[in-house]
């Protein structure tokens, strides 16, 4: 536009509000630059914390594809992540824990709660370890598609230990056992040593009385 038309005032007051407008963009930019510095640094904390965690962590789709893996996660099965994109989970359960798992994965899509189960895995080199999985179900905005967030921890040690606690209890159990039957022996032969030297007793005073 042509200032040169507007009143002298007009255009002062035109040019000032131009200013502080302009003022009030460039703040703005300087907020928005320092929330995109924010919210990178907290997606950096956060991919830190994800991929360093000690568990690890899956995202699995509705079919049981692995779409998303930590690296503990990919570290507990032996393969590098970005090789475990698309593969089914399913492979690395152990045969004798895929029907557990294919209720644990039903449970938690269709319930929408945390499913938490122990089941067996295997790694790449095929070496059984126990986990325990605890699943819950996120819907994504992409179709409405819904994912399973699973977090996978070794419980292995653990497993192995409650089996050395529960031979231990049996071995204590029979050796219990062992020494309540050995007692009950004794005291059968104690009690009839008692009885006989009664016996005895009795029959000492009688021949003592026959003999006065």
């Amino acid at each position: 536009a042509d200032l040169g038309k507007f009143p002298v005032e007009d255009t002062r007051k035109l040019v000032e509000e131009l200013r502080v407008h302009q003022i009030e963009l460039e703040m703005q930019n300087e907020e928005l630059r320092k929330a995109q510095v924010e919210l990178a640094e907290s997606r950096d904390r956060y991919f830190d914390l994800y991929d360093f965690a000690p568990v690890g962590y899956f995202t699995l789709d509705e079919k049981g594809l692995i779409v998303g893996a930590n690296l503990a996660g990919a570290d507990l099965l032996g393969f590098e992540r970005a090789s475990l994109i698309k593969k089914g989970f399913s492979q690395f359960v152990a045969p004798g824990s895929q029907d557990a798992f294919y209720s644990h994965r039903k449970q938690a899509l269709e319930t929408g709660t945390r499913q938490v189960s122990e089941i067996e895995l295997k790694s790449q080199n095929d070496k059984p370890f126990h986990a325990q999985l605890q699943s819950v179900a996120v819907e994504r905005n992409e179709g409405n598609a819904i994912q399973l967030r699973t977090a996978v921890v070794d419980i292995t040690r653990r497993k192995l230990a409650e089996v050395a606690l529960s031979e231990s209890h049996s071995q204590l159990e029979g050796r219990i056992e062992e020494r309540t039957t050995e007692l009950r022996v004794t005291n059968a032969e104690l009690q009839k040593e008692i009885e006989e030297r009664k016996w005895m007793g009795e029959s000492l005073k009688k021949s003592a009385s026959g003999l006065r």
